[in-house]
């Protein structure tokens, strides 16, 4: 699956209920705004802090603290502080052609093609 944003896949993992994926942001990295429009996601910050945006709410995470991000929701995490890791939750699970990238400047949906 193709990474929107600059961040590092630890591990990912299918199954048929949802899928896994452990993510590493460095300092300047992210996970860039986008949203999907058929699963729900949650963020579990597992080390470091982390920033979540859903649509215009910013939530800092420490280690242990979650946050669900519903369907069709734009949302983004950056690290706060420091490197971290997140735990990324997708219900059902996260298809490759289920991911939409917004501009930064605009917030309009940006083409895939």
């Amino acid at each position: 699956m193709q990474a929107f944003g600059d961040y590092t896949v630890v591990s990912h993992h299918e199954f048929p209920e949802c899928s896994l994926r452990v993510l590493r942001l460095e300092p300047g990295q992210e996970v860039a705004p986008h949203y999907h429009a058929h699963c729900a996601q949650s963020y579990l910050a597992l080390d470091g802090s982390v920033e979540v945006r859903v649509g215009e709410v910013r939530t800092v995470l420490a280690p242990g603290q979650a946050q669900r991000v519903p369907t069709g929701q734009v949302h983004g995490i950056r690290p706060v502080g420091g490197p971290a890791t997140v735990l990324s939750v997708s219900v059902p699970p996260l298809r490759a052609d289920d991911h939409f990238p917004i501009g930064a400047a605009t917030g309009e949906v940006v083409s895939r093609e």
